[in-house]
């Protein structure tokens, strides 16, 4: 089970890192392996997310609706959907490159369609190479839940690096570690988050996050699953930490961008709702995102901040931003916000 304490980041990796052979493939036949026998990422086993279909310019993957990627108020971050389009973005331009090619993501940008619901069952993401030249790539994708309700609009831009040609070639892994026991996404949520959030109906939302912060209410299961912990916060500003965890690793062996990313939505999210007022939320609008240098899972902790540039009657604009624990940056993005009245409180779903 994921504790407070340590979450899963005690737990020995699960997952496979594939060696330099790997690149020796040409692209297609690299995410066909995706087939969670040949490559399962530590990632993959993280979230849930699954290779479903794979072609020339197309690339599909699906990921449950896990209660783990709950907040305290029982609903999901719409960020929560770059953990699936990120693989699917990124493997429709991987499967039209050749060998000894590969994409690094330069941007990623999100337009919300509709909320996420802790009822979706599964979250589709269904990428499409837009363009590919030498140097660069585009694609898009839209996400969908369970019930083909359309989510968001994602798009990438991704460059194309290449490394010269050696002497190798792909073996698999013969034994992937795969530990014991159900992955961290199968896993039932600890009991002691069930909370009653219509008790907080008359606090603004610097008064919530201020009693999150404090321990009065409990951490959320995302908070657990993430390790995402607040630790300063203010009237349109906060700051996080969460580890560089193995965990998080991709099929690249780097953090994966798509993990990043929802950190990213959280923070942008979370600084606009240390300016609510009792009795209103916000719709995320969009989630526009910069990587700058490729993140190491090397267990080091990041940083990240939250702050509001924009906090109109109507709309809210926040910028995040993560560092690693030497300072870097990593990723830089923005997000915007509607206000709206809260209709009903929602608690935490177990399953």
């Amino acid at each position: 089970m994921i504790e407070p304490g340590g979450s899963i980041f005690h737990e020995a990796v699960r997952g496979y890192v594939p060696g330099p052979g790997f690149l020796s493939l040409p692209g297609i036949e690299r995410i066909r392996l995706f087939d969670g026998k040949t490559v399962h990422s530590p990632v993959e086993h993280l979230t849930g997310a699954r290779l479903i279909q794979a072609g020339h310019g197309m690339c599909t993957w699906s990921m449950p609706a896990s209660p783990w990627f709950q907040t305290q108020m029982g609903f999901f971050l719409n960020g929560v959907t770059a953990l699936v389009a990120d693989f699917a973005l990124g493997g429709a331009i991987l499967s039209a490159l050749p060998a000894w090619t590969f994409p690094v993501t330069s941007d990623m940008n999100f337009t919300y369609l509709r909320p996420v619901r802790v009822d979706a069952g599964k979250l589709i993401a269904r990428g499409k190479l837009i363009d590919l030249g030498r140097t660069q790539g585009t694609a898009e994708a839209l996400i969908e839940d369970g019930d083909g309700r359309i989510l968001a609009h994602a798009t990438t831009r991704c460059f194309v690096r290449s490394i010269e040609p050696q002497d190798v070639v792909f073996e698999p892994s013969p034994e992937e570690q795969a530990g014991e026991g159900p992955d961290p996404f199968e896993r039932p949520l600890p009991p002691d988050l069930a909370y009653d959030v219509s008790d907080l109906s008359h606090l603004s939302g610097l008064e919530i996050v201020r009693m999150i912060i404090g321990g009065d209410v409990p951490l959320s299961p995302w908070n657990l699953f993430t390790g995402v912990r607040l630790c300063e916060v203010g009237e349109g500003r906060m700051t996080a930490t969460f580890p560089a965890s193995p965990w998080f690793q991709s099929p690249a062996g780097t953090i994966y961008g798509g993990l990043l990313a929802f950190v990213a939505d959280s923070l942008t999210t979370g600084a606009a709702t240390t300016t609510l007022a009792q009795g209103t939320a916000t719709a995320s609008l969009d989630l526009k995102i910069h990587f700058l240098r490729p993140g190491t899972a090397d267990g080091g902790l990041l940083t990240g901040t939250g702050e509001v540039v924009h906090g109109g009657k109507g709309l809210i604009v926040s910028r995040a931003e993560v560092v690693s624990a030497d300072g870097k940056p990593l990723v830089v993005a923005t997000g915007s916000f509607m206000r709206r009245q809260i209709r009903d409180w929602f608690a935490v779903v177990s399953a």
